[in-house]
């Protein structure tokens, strides 16, 4: 159930983020159209321009992580269940005699605790708090452009909680990757709206795409 609810938000924040980038469009298409109000108006699509790349910038590093994360730890699941080696994951997939483990859950708790890799996760965290510090200093953006932050931020987390997986009894590893893919294909979604977003807008203001 809480699955289909967060698949559920997750469709809501994308298809309110089309709409936002609908909003941010019409707007900008009026004043290359010759509806400007003048000046006012260009300082109001610059504003909004540069607070959503500001925290594309802040969430786009954490949501790479993040799918470095997830993806060492469908590997390892991988790896242990189909008894595979792997110089990366040899570690977390054998015991001390050179054996694979027979538990896939013991080697997810291996990857959990080993130093580099919870040495990511506290990165991963500093990432993701540095971008929700930017996010709140954002309230006094355009309505349409706290639409696309919510979208970037609800889709970076959606991704990011899925690299603390230790324990796949309530799962399988094929929906472990629908679910970990899925939503890194959200977030990029997002991230392509708002990347329309602001071509839109620096094409207005004559800064060329980015």
């Amino acid at each position: 159930m809480r699955k289909v609810f967060i698949g559920a938000m997750a469709v809501l924040v994308l298809g309110l983020s089309a709409l936002a980038f609908y909003m941010i469009t019409q707007k900008m298409d009026g004043m290359k159209n010759g509806f400007s109000k003048g000046k006012d108006d260009r300082n109001e699509a610059k504003e909004a321009y540069l607070k959503v790349d500001s925290l594309l910038d802040e969430l786009g590093g954490a949501a790479a992580l993040a799918e470095t994360q997830c993806a060492l730890v469908e590997d390892v699941w991988t790896n242990v269940t189909s008894k595979k080696s792997s110089a990366e994951t040899d570690r977390f997939t054998k015991d001390e005699n050179g054996q694979f483990l027979e538990d896939y859950t013991e080697a997810l708790k291996r990857l959990m605790n080993d130093e580099f890799f919870a040495a990511r996760q506290a990165r991963l965290a500093e990432d993701e708090a540095a971008a929700m510090k930017k996010y709140n200093e954002m309230t006094d953006a355009p309505a349409e452009c706290q639409v696309l932050h919510t979208s970037l931020k609800e889709c970076c987390t959606a991704l990011s909680d899925l690299t603390a997986f230790t324990n796949g009894s309530d799962s399988s590893l094929l929906f472990y990757h629908s679910e970990w893919t899925n939503a890194k294909n959200k977030f990029d979604a997002a991230v392509s709206i708002v990347k329309f977003a602001e071509n839109n807008i620096r094409s207005v203001m004559n800064l060329g795409n980015k």
